[in-house]
């Protein structure tokens, strides 16, 4: 914990993305009836293959929507929806849905430019933030080639502007983690999941409920301010 305690910062910043797959889901990965009927133990009786093939199926299904799910958290395969930002205590603010992801991230930078006189005297707070927001950011600035993200972001994990909410919960603790409605549940803080969650983000947007996703975001970063303002020293 001493680590936590060296520094302190004047200003804060609170972030978070919400993000989805790229692409389409791999058909490849399915197979047909008589592709898996050829597989099944030739010890099975006729009733048996087909309840083995019926069962192989669902399983090959759940793996190839559970791959392109997980493309959400990797930035060479997701793209990101939207970002929520709040400056010190002042309101959330939304970078807005743009199909053109450099637009966002160029809005981001722009952003975060009329604050960088407080740019390197601000936490940068989220929760799991430097294993997924900040690293998702980071990794898209290098693709569309937006320096002033690099500049002004901590890019480095022993930045002490980096202030993640599990992370500190957690004493620093190696391996332990604690998602953000557990911590709100713990604090007594008004949970952001009230109509979504990060496992809903993805059908959400493929109904084109961009608002409610934006909502959504705008609720988890207050949310991680209040887990802050709990936790700070």
């Amino acid at each position: 914990m001493g680590d936590f305690q060296q520094i302190h910062f004047d200003h804060t910043i609170t972030l978070d993305i919400e993000s989805v797959p790229m692409g389409e889901r791999d058909m490849s990965m399915l197979k047909s009836t008589e592709e898996l009927l050829v597989e099944a133990p030739q010890s099975y009786s006729k009733v048996k293959q087909e309840a083995w093939a019926e069962k192989k199926s669902q399983e090959l299904v759940a793996a190839m929507e559970k791959e392109y799910r997980d493309r959400s958290f990797n930035p060479m395969k997701g793209r990101i929806v939207c970002i929520g930002i709040q400056f010190d205590d002042n309101p959330t603010e939304m970078i807005h849905y743009d199909e053109d992801e450099k637009q966002m991230l160029l809005n981001l930078a722009k952003r975060l430019k009329e604050f960088d006189r407080y740019i390197y005297t601000s936490y940068v707070i989220g929760n799991m933030i430097y294993d997924f927001d900040i690293r998702f950011i980071i990794q898209k600035a290098f693709k569309f080639d937006v320096k002033d993200l690099i500049i002004y972001l901590p890019i480095h994990k022993y930045d002490k502007r980096i202030y993640d909410l599990s992370d500190r919960f957690n004493l620093g603790v190696y391996g332990k983690h604690t998602k953000l409605v557990d911590l709100c549940d713990f604090f007594g803080i008004k949970t952001p999941k009230d109509d979504l969650d990060g496992s809903m983000v993805c059908d959400a947007f493929a109904r084109g409920e961009i608002d409610r996703i934006e909502k959504y975001c705008a609720k988890d970063v207050n949310s991680s301010y209040l887990c802050y303002k709990k936790m700070q020293i």
